[in-house]
């Protein structure tokens, strides 16, 4: 069967920033990338001549799109790269003066129907947060089972307990 794909294929980097969202830096028209990522929710932007995902700036990274769409361009021999910056990723945050918090989100992302049964609430003052954990030790588990629940559903996401390094 003929491939009909370049044999040149050119190396690709998948980006995501809060401020211009998810896009695939290196295709080139006729490449097929398009065709390959497309069933990842990837689609063309003429205005910008660029791949990307619609609706992705100022939103966390979607990693599972990302990932999925990096995936299957490396299974039909194209060399990328994915750079999500651990600051535009969700990040469970706890410190005995603030409790558990939840930051990086914003309305409409999806964060919040994510992890709301991991006992988060939600405030329009005070964002994402678990109640009564201001000046009590951190639920380990409850910060691990929702960070987990979070990457399963594909967002990036960092871990912060106060006096350790970020997870």
């Amino acid at each position: 069967m003929h491939d009909p794909l370049p044999a040149e294929r050119p190396a690709l980097r998948i980006t995501h920033t809060r401020e211009h969202g998810t896009y695939i830096r290196g295709t080139v028209n006729g490449d097929g990338v398009l065709a390959i990522v497309r069933h990842h929710g990837f689609m063309f932007f003429r205005s910008t001549d660029e791949i990307g995902i619609r609706r992705s700036g100022g939103r966390t990274a979607k990693l599972g799109k990302i990932e999925s769409a990096a995936a299957a361009l490396r299974a039909a021999g194209f060399t990328v790269d994915v750079d999500v910056s651990p600051d535009d990723a969700v990040r469970i945050v706890h410190s005995r003066e603030h409790g558990t918090r939840l930051l990086g989100a914003v309305p409409g992302d999806g964060v919040w129907n994510v992890v709301r049964d991991h006992g988060f609430f939600a405030s329009r003052h005070t964002g994402i947060f678990v109640r009564h954990s201001k000046w009590a030790p951190a639920d380990h588990q409850l910060i691990a089972d929702a960070a987990q629940t979070l990457r399963d559903a594909g967002y990036a996401v960092t871990v912060t307990i106060e006096g350790t390094e970020p997870q």
